[in-house]
Order: structure tokens, then sequence, then C-alpha cells
């Protein structure tokens, strides 16, 4: 793979950094929803659904940090077999 394929990926891997901190935002301001309902209310359908949806969007974060790191570990690999 060529310098300019590489700095593509790498254009990529910036780019999906971003799209994770946007999405840690979301799960912040979803997990601060739930810690500020009243504890009545955590236990309840309303409380459980938001609980659920900071666990599904720290999955989400989780595979977005394996491909970063997949094309991140690419990058390198390319880089000691540069064309």
């Amino acid at each position: 793979m060529n310098k300019e394929r590489r700095q593509k990926i790498a254009m990529i891997v910036a780019q999906l950094e971003d799209v994770k901190s946007w999405v840690e935002e979301v799960k912040d301001e979803e997990q601060e929803y739930f810690d500020n309902l009243p504890p009545n209310l955590q236990g309840s359908e309303k409380g459980e659904r938001a609980e659920e949806r900071v666990g599904e969007i720290e999955e989400g974060l989780d595979k977005l940090n394996e491909i970063i790191g997949e094309l991140e570990t690419l990058i390198g690999d390319l880089e000691n077999t540069a064309d």
C-alpha cells in the first residue's frame, strides 16, 4: 500500500476518533440523565431503559475502539512493509 493510501487510512482513524468523542458525549449525557433520576425512578422501566442504553452505547464504543485499533495496526504494519 502506498503512502497516499496509508494517509487516507490515518485520516479515517482521525475521523473515527472524532465520532468516538461524540458518542462518548451522548453516553455521558444518558448516564447523567439516569444518575439524576430519583432513586424510585431509577428502578422503574424508564430508568432501566436509560441504563440499558448506556450499556448499549458502551458496547458500540468498544467495537469502535476495536476498529480504530485494527486500522492503526494496519497503518503500522504497512509502514514497516511500505511499497
